[in-house]
């Protein structure tokens, strides 16, 4: 996994429904792989860098050493599907970082009760100048929201997406439709010539260098295509030619820019790993991975020895160990000599990826202080756990990753569906770059071409721009 060294990365939670066998289960697998697609669209939708599934409803949690097989069979079966739809994207979007950011504020504010847009239809402008910047500001009469922005179309998106916010959690507005359209704009694709196209112009405007080479391979008795942006190899793939291979290579790198994690509570680690190397996931969180400490579930073993020898043992060795440290939802008296910044240095002595320091519990806002300590006395990355939010994201930048769950989701609880509006909104904060204001008010362009997919053959399209 490639962390930004510009902003942090957003990991979006997934609370998976409660499974079959716990004390809350009641739905049919199928029922929670359509509720899992669905939120998997969301966030792909909405830009997230990362989706962590997790089995958060299976309240009152049990330990790894007490969980049955059917845990890890659904939460396999669960999370193959999120790895599958989170990167089965529209590929004209993941070029343009405007384009789904724009395509989802359409698709909300599309949603809107029809006297709410002839409300917002009519919105008015005003200037006002702050620490010696000129503001607009959008008022829409009759509503108490308006929207702060340096252009008009930015002013009136973000009242939009206040007022959309305040509905979504007052139950006033139904983000159903919001959510088809989502599918919709998730299956829009393009031809490869158009793809490489906006992929150049797109380098260009940026002012990134991309660059591809083709070389061959004695061993595979093929060429090996390579792309390179700035020097950085994103994608490389073979061909029975230099042109397929190049081509082969760009869709590579163009497919694999999204994770996907999972975390079993409660300390389920092993399963995790097991999951992650059967669903070809890219990370866990796990749980207890040094000194010892007694959760709701009990007393919770270090496991580092252990976890790393069986991530040995199954060949698991790409999927990335994120750690827990002084853990929330837990009491840490007897290691209470032991600072959180001596816990970090101990995880990353014991062969952490990244640790993930959190608030007291779900939701609860992690200390910023904490953080920059941790960051300043390790060299791995560092991730904050809970109770990051729109108001206090700011205070974070120095993290390598924020996982952002209870803010997404209605009235902030953790237990109910995402409130779209606020996810949106938290996105434009921390991505200011990610939309182009003026197109969200255009009427958008019908894509016709469609898209030759992976399995298509690639050394017959003459019309490609490679050579």
């Amino acid at each position: 996994m490639r962390f930004s060294k510009n902003h942090p990365f957003i990991i979006g939670m997934i609370h998976v429904p409660a499974l079959p066998g716990t004390p809350r289960g009641s739905d049919k697998i199928r029922n929670i792989l359509s509720f899992v697609r669905k939120e998997v669209s969301i966030y792909w939708n909405a830009g997230v860098d990362s989706i962590l599934v997790e089995n958060m409803h299976d309240l009152p949690y049990i330990q790894g050493r007490d969980m049955g097989p059917e845990i890890v069979a659904c939460m396999t079966r669960i999370c193959s599907t999120a790895k599958s739809a989170f990167q089965r994207r529209n590929l004209a979007a993941c070029i343009d970082p405007h384009e789904k950011m724009v395509n989802s504020l359409r698709a909300l504010f599309s949603a809107l009760p029809g006297d709410v847009q002839d409300k917002a239809s009519k919105v008015t402008y005003s200037t006002y100048f702050k620490d010696g910047n000129e503001y607009i500001l959008a008022r829409f009469p009759g509503l108490t929201e308006e929207g702060t922005g340096s252009t008009k179309a930015e002013a009136k998106t973000l009242g939009l997406l206040q007022l959309c916010e305040n509905l979504v959690d007052e139950e006033k507005l139904d983000q159903k439709h919001v959510i088809a359209k989502y599918k919709d704009e998730h299956m829009e694709q393009l031809t490869n010539k158009t793809v490489l196209q906006h992929f150049n112009s797109y380098c260009k405007e940026k002012n990134l260098q991309l660059q591809m080479d083709a070389v061959w391979d004695d061993d595979q008795k093929k060429f090996r295509g390579s792309v390179y942006v700035d020097g950085e190899l994103i994608g490389e793939e073979f061909g029975n030619s230099k042109r397929g291979a190049k081509l082969k290579s760009c869709w590579k790198a163009l497919k694999t820019k999204n994770y996907v994690g999972i975390q079993i509570l409660a300390g389920g680690n092993k399963q995790a790993l097991a999951v992650a190397q059967a669903a070809e996931l890219d990370y866990i969180r796990a749980e207890g991975f040094v000194y010892s400490h007694v959760a709701d579930e009990g007393w919770m073993d270090a496991c580092a020895g252990d976890l790393l020898r069986y991530r040995k043992i199954i060949g698991a060795k790409d999927v990335k160990i994120f750690t827990d440290i002084k853990k929330k939802h837990s009491a840490h008296a007897v290691t209470s000599d032991i600072s959180l910044v001596e816990t970090a240095r101990a995880a990353e002595l014991f062969g952490s990826d990244g640790v993930i320091v959190t608030g007291t519990a779900t939701g609860v806002e992690t200390d910023p202080t904490e953080v920059q300590d941790v960051v300043r006395s390790v060299s791995i990355p560092v991730l904050v756990g809970s109770g990051v939010t729109m108001n206090n994201v700011h205070k974070f930048q120095s993290a390598s990753g924020l996982i952002v769950g209870s803010h997404f989701k209605r009235l902030q609880q953790w237990d109910n569906q995402i409130n779209i509006a606020r996810l949106l909104k938290f996105m434009l904060r921390v991505r200011p770059e990610c939309v182009d204001y003026d197109k969200v008010f255009m009427t958008p362009e019908v894509v016709e071409e469609e898209l030759s997919d992976s399995n298509g053959c690639y050394e017959l399209d003459d019309d490609l721009d490679i050579k």
